[in-house]
């Protein structure tokens, strides 16, 4: 499967520290290989979308759309934690229907 980064998770992966970029990027790789829908679906505006968890004790979430069998979008990553991670992923929705 293809993962295709948005700048909007280039950018939150460059704030991460260097531990939580790895278990970041091993998270996506688990995500790739998965046959089986990894990650919990989302609902509301960001239906179509999945949030898998990753980083240190589980604190951070990677949100992406699925778009086809081989082709997925990775839209952001950050912490959960009062919703941050969804807010910026709706942004980044909207911005790329533009």
């Amino acid at each position: 499967m293809i993962a295709q980064p948005t700048q909007a998770f280039r950018k939150a992966m460059l704030k991460l520290d260097k531990s939580e970029q790895i278990l970041v990027l091993r998270t996506v790789e688990q995500i790739k290989s998965s046959s089986a829908g990894v990650g919990k679906e989302l609902a509301g505006e960001l239906r179509g979308c999945r949030s898998a968890r990753t980083g240190t004790n589980g604190r951070l979430r990677i949100v992406f759309h699925p778009i086809s069998r081989e082709f997925l979008q990775l839209i952001t990553v950050g912490p959960r934690e009062r919703g941050v991670v969804y807010a910026q992923a709706l942004k980044v929705l909207k911005d790329l229907e533009q």
